[in-house]
């Protein structure tokens, strides 16, 4: 893996699928008594995936209790019908355990940039992008008129009435991408050194095809050594030689 070096070992990235399972296995076979410590903890495991997999289940049947925390709407239905406005930009409570689970693996920067990024784009540059008429919202329902949909991708004019989610697609990949070009870019002392270290078997085998494709070097006729190349020759008892003219014998 020639970016291991550069994402594991030296930004010390977190994979969360990864991680876990590493965790997981190294939990279950260390401490001295390894059988009954592998029992316990298999258990430990066992239960909150348990959990987790009832709490899905129950939450089919009760989202808004269980699942899904539309708080804004909680307000609205209580009076306070301008915060309804939050609803539309997705700002809702989500009891999702996968979520929970990579929030507890991934470190605390990470977690930061995300909801920094959520924030600049759901709560600064959408509702800009509203206001100033560049972005374009759908009604949900007219009973409910500042319950505005803001994320449908299903366009009739793109270019003319675009939704704030439209607008934000393609400065993120380019975020996206810059970024990552970037840092390779700044790093590419250690990606040089990975790609060297991968490729250096099959150099080696190219080496050894291309040697092993060349006649064997010429001896002496009438001397023991063979002759090295360039220009100095061992001194060898008196014999016809073929190879005079290279130097003196």
């Amino acid at each position: 893996m020639p970016l291991r070096r550069l994402y594991i070992l030296k930004l010390r990235l977190t994979f969360p699928s990864s991680v876990a399972t590493a965790y997981t296995i190294r939990s279950l076979h260390v401490g001295r008594d390894a059988t009954a410590n592998t029992r316990r903890k298999t258990w430990a495991l066992a239960a909150p995936f348990a959990v987790a997999i009832s709490w899905r289940i129950a939450s089919e049947h009760a989202p808004g209790i269980m699942w899904d925390w539309h708080w804004s709407w909680w307000f609205y239905c209580a009076g306070w019908e301008w915060i309804i406005c939050a609803e539309p930009w997705g700002w809702v409570w989500e009891w999702t355990s996968a979520f929970i689970g990579c929030g507890l693996l991934v470190p605390m920067n990470s977690s930061a940039s995300f909801v920094g990024g959520a924030v600049l784009a759901w709560a600064i540059l959408g509702p800009a992008l509203v206001a100033t008429g560049r972005a374009f919202g759908e009604p949900m329902s007219p009973l409910y008129p500042g319950y505005i949909d803001y994320a449908d991708m299903d366009l009739a004019d793109p270019v003319h009435r675009p939704c704030p989610e439209y607008w934000m697609i393609w400065p993120g990949c380019m975020l996206l991408l810059t970024s990552s070009v970037a840092g390779i870019a700044a790093n590419y002392r250690t990606i040089a050194t990975a790609f060297s270290v991968l490729l250096e078997p099959a150099v080696a085998r190219l080496r050894a095809l291309a040697t092993a494709g060349r006649p064997p070097r010429a001896t002496r006729t009438g001397c023991s050594q063979s002759f090295p190349q360039g220009n100095r020759f061992r001194q060898c008892a008196p014999a016809p030689c073929y190879f005079r003219d290279l130097g003196k014998p």
